[in-house]
């Protein structure tokens, strides 16, 4: 396997799981494969905390904007 991509070719598509390999201590490519795996876990870990940061920035926003807006809302109905 040389490309990314080869893991694809396999019947479920998850070829660096194959049980053979990635029990071999002796495997570099099981190694890698989890070393891969981790990574890729890691990388979803931080896409998921800053998709949470960028919804509570969201929702704080709207919060204010709703204020802001129930304020404006209010100091019309005084002008008329």
């Amino acid at each position: 396997m040389n490309c990314p991509f080869d893991a694809l070719a396999s019947p479920t598509g998850l070829a660096c799981f194959d049980k053979k390999r990635f029990q071999d201590p002796d495997n570099n490519f099981g190694d890698q494969c989890h070393k891969r795996m981790i990574k890729n876990w890691e990388s979803a870990a931080r896409s998921r905390a800053r998709k949470q940061a960028y919804i509570n920035e969201l929702e704080l926003e709207v919060a204010h904007l709703m204020e802001e807006n129930a304020r404006l809302n209010r100091q019309q109905e005084r002008v008329r």
